[in-house]
Parts: structure tokens; C-alpha cells; sequence
């Protein structure tokens, strides 16, 4: 994308004066500052967070009872009087809140390895994804959606007893293929934008090659067969609606799923030996440059 491609694209029509100002401002920023300002913010936000967290991991056993209880506590708190004060209509008050999100579940996590609430793992989740939608409602933020639909899964998965279960299978294909086509076809969600709807069916692709590549050395196996033809399928359907489309990143992206669930059944006669290594590498490469000719091919047919 270019601008001189938007002009032309304006001058014959094909884009409003609103949609042309929206995709020039993407390629060409108006305020570079403010642009570079919010993901730094972002990326800030997420390295607090990873550190806050690793922190508490890496020093539990030197930590007190009151200590441990009280750090995730008093982050959640700060959290949530600075999106109170920075208001929630502000990248700052947006910050703040998933800051708050994290906390939660941090002070769950805190909280049952101190008491020992439960054995197992999806309690923590199951009761992190409830506590996560009223942020979702206050919030009106789609990445907040998107975290809760994530920490649902992980609940999910859990509570089946793992991500490589029949019920996890089709479950997990069901919500995410739901949200992902509401995003694609529904006009209500339209302004989501691109970036959204991939964080959406990225995992459909990710957990399809996972279970094809646990599957394959047992893919003769009548009952693990069909989940292995169904990443097969999964994958080749995105593909051909990537292609489309004209999508490249949806494209690129199950072109490699495809790849690794190819490379997964092979790995029964080639194994790790170089044979199988120099043919895994050239399968991926062939991979990469097919994504490379269709983003070319695309970027051309568009111009």
C-alpha cells in the first residue's frame, strides 16, 4: 500500500474521501509522535505487566504470607485508580485497565497457591474469564474481548483435561470460527479492522497444526486420523479463501500451517536424520516464497 496507490484509487472512485484519510493516515501518519506514543505505550504496558508477574514467580519462596497477598492487590488498586483518574476514553485509562486484568489474575493464582482453593488449573481461568467482563463492558475495548475469549479457552482446555481433547477440539474450532466469521461478514463489526479478525482465526490455524503434528505419528490411527485430516482441511479452506480474498496474512499464515502439518506426517519415515531436516527446510522455504509470489501477485492486481 501506498499513497500514490490511494490516490489512484480515489481519483477512480473506488475509495470515499473518510476511507482514503483512514488508509492514508495508516500508511503515512499524520502525527508520527502521537502514532510511535500509543505502541510504545502498549509495548511498555505488556513489559510492566511480564516483569510485575516474572517478579513474583522468580521471588515467591523468599516472600511473606502479607507480601505475597498484598503486591497483586495493590497493583490491581493502582491499576484501577489510574483508569479512574485517566478515564477510560483515553490510551493511558485503556492501559491502566488491562494492567487490571492482569492483576486479577495474578491475585487469583497468588491467592489458590497460598490456600490451595483447588487442584485444578481451570478454576483459576473459570473464574479469571467471569471476572473479566465487566472490564470488557467498561472498557468497550476489543483487545479486552479478545484477552477474555483467550483466558476462556485456556479455562476451557483445562477443565477438558488438556488442549489435545475431543471437546477442546471442536469447541475451540466452534467459538473461534464463530467470533472470526462474525468479524469477517457482520457489518456491525466491520470497524475491528484487519489486525483484529487475524489475532481471531490465528488460533484456529495454531491449534490445527498442534493437533495434526501430535496426531501424525499415530495419523493411520482411525480415531486420531480424522482430527489430523481436519487440520488438513481447516488449513486448505483458509487458504483458498485467503487466496480469495486477496488476503495476504491470512494466506501466509495457513500456508505455513499447511506446511507443518505435511512436515508432521513426513516425520514418520524422514524423522530428525538430515534427509528429513533438508527437506523439512525446503518445504518451508517453498512456503515462504509462495506467501512472497501471492503478496506480489496481489499487490500487482490491486494496482
Amino acid at each position: 500500500m501506498s499513497k500514490q496507490l490511494l490516490d489512484v484509487l480515489l481519483n477512480e472512485r473506488l475509495l470515499d474521501e473518510k476511507s482514503y484519510q483512514t488508509l492514508l493516515n495508516k500508511v503515512r501518519p499524520a502525527d508520527k509522535t502521537a502514532w510511535l506514543s500509543h505502541r510504545l505505550l502498549a509495548a511498555g504496558v505488556a513489559f510492566i505487566l511480564a516483569g510485575f508477574v516474572c517478579f513474583i514467580a522468580a521471588n515467591w519462596q523468599e516472600m511473606g504470607l502479607i507480601l505475597r497477598l498484598s503486591l497483586p492487590l495493590i497493583g490491581l488498586v493502582l491499576c484501577g485508580a489510574g483508569a479512574y483518574y485517566k478515564k477510560l476514553d483515553t490510551w493511558p485509562g485503556q492501559g491502566f485497565a488491562f494492567g487490571a486484568a492482569v492483576m486479577i489474575g495474578a491475585f487469583l493464582a497468588v491467592f489458590g497457591q497460598i490456600y490451595q482453593t483447588g487442584a485444578f488449573l481451570y478454576e483459576l481461568f473459570g473464574l479469571w474469564a467471569l471476572l473479566l467482563l465487566p472490564l470488557c463492558c467498561l472498557t468497550r475495548n476489543k483487545w479486552m474481548y479478545l484477552f477474555a475469549l483467550y483466558v476462556a479457552t485456556v479455562y476451557w482446555g483445562s477443565f477438558q483435561g488438556g488442549i489435545l481433547t475431543d471437546g477442546f477440539w471442536w469447541v475451540a474450532f466452534g467459538v473461534y470460527f464463530t467470533a472470526w466469521a462474525l468479524v469477517e461478514f457482520l457489518p456491525a463489526c466491520k470497524n475491528w479492522g484487519e489486525g483484529f479478525k487475524r489475532f481471531i482465526w490465528m488460533p484456529l490455524s495454531v491449534y490445527a497444526t498442534v493437533w495434526g503434528g501430535f496426531s501424525a505419528e499415530k495419523v493411520l490411527n482411525f480415531p486420531n486420523a480424522g482430527y489430523y485430516l481436519a487440520g488438513l482441511v481447516l488449513a486448505g479452506v483458509f487458504l483458498g479463501y485467503a487466496h480469495h480474498k486477496k488476503d495476504v496474512a491470512l494466506f501466509a499464515w495457513n500456508a505455513l500451517a499447511l506446511t507443518g502439518l505435511i512436515c508432521a506426517y513426513l516425520d514418520q519415515w524422514l524423522g530428525f536424520r538430515t534427509l528429513g531436516l533438508l527437506i523439512y527446510c525446503l518445504l518451508f522455504a517453498g512456503s515462504g516464497l509462495l506467501s512472497y509470489r501471492f503478496w506480489f501477485s496481489a499487490r500487482e492486481e490491486i494496482k
